[in-house]
């Protein structure tokens, strides 16, 4: 392994649970830290919203910190990006279901690395993260990015008793912020909202590449396409949207496709049902891709059709592409989407309600310009990445000098 502070790419490095970390994570001299060292904690670093805003965290964050990344999972779409920010990687690879001893390996690479702040994303790492902090009594920050489904009763119970250690309780929305405080029972004091951040200009600038993209995806000129990008997971319920579609395709002159791009467990089940109700042709799964501004500018519309949500990146970063919107109203998705300004907002599991939507859309261009210029505009004014990093950057900075 190579020393990242040198100007050399450390390697990922995996770490099976229960093996003693020394031998192959070096020690490090203090006359060698850039900053305040960051532990982030997270399951997994494939490709999502949450781990994309780490990975943009740890791209921003700026002199004074040198971020970290554990994860509890092998590999991840995301490596590469890390690699290229010279950000080191660890994987504790751990079993399926709880693993009593794994605080006890996080704490122990806490100690190697010199960590001086634990940042653990979601009620999975707070658990391992938050016992490390105990162990090691290291501050701990914590960030919410989503709502724990209701019956999660334990995992409420674990999240309320280790808010106890955190210095602060990040929300990505005010809906994640309520629960917390009002079903949860956490000190309000303890929680802030930070919502989640996208860079404006990148998604301004690949509106440029539209006509290229549009035509390597074999999309004509006079083509509508409706996009979705997100993880094909149940939450998601794709098959509510890709419903809609074939309502919408079944009376529509037009050409129309629906373009989707992620992956997930839910894939093949989605493809049937495509095919089932005669519209696979006409639905591109795409997998996962790197290139997200690049699609979403080959997109005119955006749908979303989720049962639940935080706040999803997916949709500000469409809004910042200057997407008309149409989506569930859950989550948080009402404290970015105005109905009737730059988008439309519909109950979930409702096809036709999400059809007559997307047609609307279809038929009134005028529309879809008036609603993509309050799109984007919104997302400038209260979503930018630079006022996000901003805001942990703060939070680091208070908690560290006390």
């Amino acid at each position: 392994m190579r020393d990242t502070r040198s100007g050399d790419v450390r390697d990922v490095i995996d770490i099976e649970v229960g093996s003693h970390i020394s031998p192959v994570v070096p020690s490090l001299r203090k006359d060698e830290l850039m900053g305040h060292k960051i532990l982030h904690i997270t399951l997994s670093i494939d490709r999502g919203g949450l781990e994309t805003l780490v990975l943009r965290l740890c791209a921003g964050i700026g002199d004074g910190f040198e971020p970290l990344i554990c994860t509890f999972s092998p590999g991840g779409d995301l490596q590469s990006g890390f690699k290229r920010l010279c950000v080191p990687v660890y994987h504790l690879v751990k079993p399926e279901g709880l693993t009593p001893f794994l605080p006890l390996r996080v704490a122990s690479l806490i100690g190697e690395l010199k960590v001086d702040l634990i940042h653990t994303h979601n009620v999975g790492p707070l658990i391992y993260g938050g016992l490390a902090s105990i162990i090691t009594g290291l501050p701990l920050v914590h960030t919410e990015h989503s709502r724990l489904p209701q019956h999660e009763k334990r995992l409420r119970s674990i999240e309320k008793a280790l808010s106890l250690k955190a210095s602060k309780i990040v929300a990505v929305s005010k809906c994640v912020a309520d629960q917390l405080i009002n079903e949860q029972g956490i000190r309000p004091d303890k929680v802030m909202i930070i919502p989640n951040g996208v860079d404006v200009d990148l998604f301004a600038k690949a509106r440029q590449g539209r006509d290229d993209v549009r035509k390597e995806l074999g999309i004509g000129d006079g083509e509508i396409v409706i996009g979705t990008v997100g993880r094909l997971a149940a939450v998601k319920d794709y098959a509510t949207l890709i419903q809609a579609f074939a309502l919408v395709k079944a009376g529509e002159e037009k050409t129309v496709k629906l373009l989707m791009v992620g992956d997930g467990p839910e894939r093949e089940k989605l493809e049937r049902t495509a095919d089932e109700i005669g519209v696979r042709e006409h639905v591109i799964f795409l997998g996962m891709r790197d290139d997200v501004p690049e699609l979403m500018a080959a997109m005119d519309i955006f749908a979303l059709s989720s049962i639940d949500e935080g706040l999803p990146l997916a949709i500000l970063e469409a809004m910042s592409a200057g997407l008309p919107i149409v989506a569930t109203e859950v989550g948080g998705i009402p404290e970015a989407v105005e109905h009737g300004l730059n988008g439309f907002l519909l109950p979930p599991r409702s096809p036709q309600r999400m059809a007559i939507a997307l047609q609307k859309l279809i038929d009134e261009p005028e529309l879809r310009r008036r609603f993509s210029i309050w799109a984007r505009r919104r997302v400038v004014e209260r979503f930018s990445i630079r006022a996000m990093i901003k805001a942990y950057r703060s939070i680091y900075k208070e908690i560290l000098s006390g």
